[in-house]
């Protein structure tokens, strides 16, 4: 017997997407789209008859979730009448006490893994099936992941562990030793925001629709069939926008003009008008390019656009300080050379004075 399987986790739903630079206008239109790849979720179970949608955690930031969320959720997976859904709680939807989750009236086909502290099991008789897992309570608590492994399984059936977890630190209540999910035939895991395939039946899928700039490349989820000693999969990408960040090496006999059409030409047109682009400027400018102006230029050609300073203006300190060691500009570079200053911020003061002081002269 083969099982056909969604595996998606990490979706995020009513995030309120404050550790990124963009307006409220735009964060509502991202927590939206959100909701529209979760929406798409669904239609893929429904469209290819998935036996079964397995949700690896922190579907919902339950810290800014209402209880119409949950009921939205709740509804949707409703529409799923031939497929069944294991629902495990991550870090960022835990099944505290009070939780949402305990509240929903959730349909037949819909599994909420209830236990926190060990392993739970879900037989399902009609298709040879036995489903494992867990939910995370309080990242607080004593209870950890990998302790709650170590479970006899029967080797007859067909078994799947449903887990949100994984860390580097052993010590870290996520923590996962990848060995102990050998026995099993599918391990559908989340917390992992990026695509990963430990093994071929051990496997991450990533957010389906990238949360921020650490999140680049493919999102999406995976579909597949699981049977004994069985694993197919393919991954399905979903995303509808991309966050990229792109690096701008300058020169210091570059022009202006030759910077702007460098960031102009980051991406395709296409990609420019939907997409979110960080762009960092390094390498040498021109002490008499005022970068500012460029990046209020480029900003006309992007959908959202961000940069980061990474960059030394061409600017010989010493030489100026001597040239002007008897004035305002000398005295000043003297008085910032000693506190601690990065070296561009430091290059940007100096050179607003320079401009200042040389409009006075020529006030005069």
């Amino acid at each position: 017997m083969e099982l056909s399987f969604i595996h998606t986790a990490d979706v995020h739903l009513c995030r309120n997407f404050d550790n990124i630079s963009i307006s409220s206008k735009e964060r509502e239109l991202r927590r939206k789209e959100l909701w529209e790849v979760f929406e798409k979720i669904i239609d893929l179970s429904m469209e290819n008859d998935a036996d079964y949608l397995l949700i690896a955690g922190d579907l919902i930031c339950s810290r800014y979730a209402k209880l119409k969320d949950y009921q939205r959720i709740c509804e949707k997976l409703k529409t799923l009448q031939n497929t069944k859904v294991i629902i495990a709680a991550g870090n960022n939807d835990p099944l505290k006490d009070g939780s949402y989750y305990n509240i929903i009236d959730w349909p037949p086909n819909v599994y909420i893994i209830k236990e926190k502290a060990k392993l739970q099991k879900i037989e399902i008789e009609e298709d040879n099936l036995c489903i494992y897992g867990a939910s995370i309570d309080d990242l607080g608590s004593d209870f950890r992941i990998n302790e709650i492994l170590d479970v006899e399984i029967d080797k007859s059936k067909i078994n799947i562990l449903v887990i949100h977890g994984g860390h580097e630190n052993k010590n870290h209540t996520l923590y996962i030793d990848y060995k102990k999910l050998d026995k099993f035939d599918y391990c559908a895991l989340g917390h992992v925001h990026d695509h990963t395939e430990i093994k071929e039946n051990i496997v991450y899928p990533g957010t389906p629709e990238p949360l921020d700039y650490s999140e680049e490349g493919k999102r999406g989820v995976l579909m597949g069939k699981v049977g004994k000693n069985i694993i197919f999969k393919i991954f399905i990408p979903l995303s509808k926008r991309k966050f990229i960040t792109k690096e701008v090496y300058m020169q210091k006999d570059y022009s202006k003009e030759k910077i702007l059409d460098i960031i102009k030409y980051s991406g395709n047109i296409d990609s420019l008008s939907k997409d979110y682009y960080r762009i960092v400027l390094s390498g040498e400018l021109n002490k008499d390019i005022r970068i500012n102006k460029i990046k209020q230029e480029a900003e006309k050609y992007f959908r959202h656009i961000e940069f980061i300073e990474n960059f030394n203006y061409v600017l010989d300190l010493k030489n100026i300080q001597k040239e002007n060691e008897n004035n305002l500009i000398g005295r000043y570079i003297n008085e910032t050379s000693k506190i601690t200053v990065k070296p561009l911020e430091l290059q940007k003061s100096i050179l607003m004075v320079i401009e200042e002081l040389s409009k006075e002269k020529v006030d005069s």
